[in-house]
């Protein structure tokens, strides 16, 4: 066997390669990298970005649309949230700095009253907008206070005039303040009757690493030692926190539909009637009521109702009974609202629709709207022309309906 190893001396490589090696240890010496020093560099022209310049931008709202606030949605909910990435951009200097120096983003308003709250009201009642710094530090209306929420270490190799870039993010949220009026609502900005209001970050450099959620208002970006001087702010008002980069979210307040129609529906049992209770076509028999209620409805909702049949039958108005082996025939089930005799329009399809008001509209907050409905047999005589008269047998059908709010 071969054996080719290096000589032990090598372990000598602590002074300057080649002196007192030689040979294979000499280019073992050669063939190892030298690693650039690391040093603690302050930095200037420092530049935060605003929305569309650089990397600082918004992202989608999640969800884009928000479902049904109704009355059951309390205040503080949080209905949406969009991250907006924050990026500042800085040249390093010449000089060399103590160790420990950061570069460092924070954010602070302008604008609000000094009251200690963080939501801005919106265009939209009872919607406000949060900001939470870094996706923790929930931002709030101070007098002067700038408050840290991201840092990174000034310990660099790069050198003068060499640029970097920090990035640091913010979450926006949409937050229920109170009620929202019914209907749907596209949230494009504040309140123009709130004091018009603008998201800061600053970006700034400091000696040492502060704490999230520090109050750095009186940095002034100027290291022991150096002359390079960083701090830069950038301002984003609501409207772009808003809409900037993504779609403006949409919010529907109207009312919540009876979970027994959700799914498969609901089966209203018809029961028994018999042949002598249809003397004569149009008769119609075995009336049984149900009711179709909404609840938790926003403040002012006005919903309607409009009917339209599963499958549509040669009867206008009357949907086609399902095919079932000695099934009924010449008879159908039409639908009127609670002791009234007036049928209501059930249409093809949920094209042709005919809207109908729940009774007791609009609703207050909270209230609930009940659609008081009554299902009759009625004798068609539409199965065997030339042989009037209703065949027994099982009678079923189904009724889709679709609710709207005005």
């Amino acid at each position: 066997m071969f054996d080719l190893r290096l000589p032990v001396a090598r372990a000598a490589l602590g002074g300057p390669c080649g002196q007192a090696l030689a040979g294979a240890a000499l280019a073992v010496c050669l063939a190892v990298p030298g690693e650039a020093a690391t040093v603690y560099r302050p930095v200037q022209d420092c530049k935060v970005q605003r929305l569309a310049e650089g990397v600082t931008a918004g992202g989608p709202w999640n969800p884009p649309q928000v479902g049904n606030i109704g009355a059951g949605v309390p205040v503080g909910t949080v209905l949406a949230r969009r991250a907006i990435a924050i990026s500042s951009q800085y040249r390093y200097s010449r000089d060399v700095t103590g160790p420990g120096a950061h570069q460092v983003h924070g954010g602070y308003w302008s604008g609000p009253p000094v009251t200690g709250n963080s939501i801005v009201p919106t265009n939209v009642p009872g919607i406000g907008v949060r900001v939470k710094l870094g996706d923790a530090w929930e931002l709030k209306f101070e007098s002067a206070a700038v408050r840290a929420y991201r840092t990174r270490s000034l310990e660099t190799q790069l050198e003068y005039p060499q640029l970097d870039t920090m990035e640091s993010h913010v979450i926006v949220e949409l937050v229920v303040t109170g009620t929202v009026p019914s209907g749907a609502h596209l949230v494009t900005g504040q309140d123009p009757n709130f004091p018009a209001s603008k998201m800061w970050i600053r970006a700034v450099q400091m000696a040492s690493q502060p704490a999230i959620g520090a109050d750095i208002a009186n940095e002034t970006g100027r290291l022991p030692s150096s002359g390079a001087v960083c701090r830069s702010d950038a301002w984003f008002s609501i409207d772009e926190l808003i809409t900037v980069g993504t779609q403006p979210p949409l919010v529907t307040a109207v009312c919540n539909v009876d979970a027994r129609y959700v799914g498969y529906g609901r089966e209203v049992v018809m029961g028994l009637v018999g042949l002598g209770s249809f003397p004569r076509p149009g008769a119609r028999a075995g009336a049984v009521p149900f009711s179709i209620s909404l609840s938790d409805c926003a403040a002012g909702a006005r919903p309607k109702l409009a009917l339209y049949a599963g499958a549509q039958g040669r009867v206008p108005g009357v949907p086609a009974l399902k095919v079932d082996p000695g099934g009924a025939r010449n008879v159908g089930i039409v639908l009127t609202r609670q002791g009234e005799t007036t049928p209501l329009a059930i249409g093809a399809g949920a094209g042709d629709l005919t809207f109908y008001p729940f009774s007791g509209s609009p609703a207050v907050q909270g209230a609930t709207a009940d659609f008081n409905l009554e299902a009759h047999y009625q004798r068609t005589d539409h199965d065997t022309p030339g042989q009037p008269g209703v065949r027994p047998g099982p009678a079923n059908s189904s009724v889709r309906f679709q609710v709207r709010y005005d």
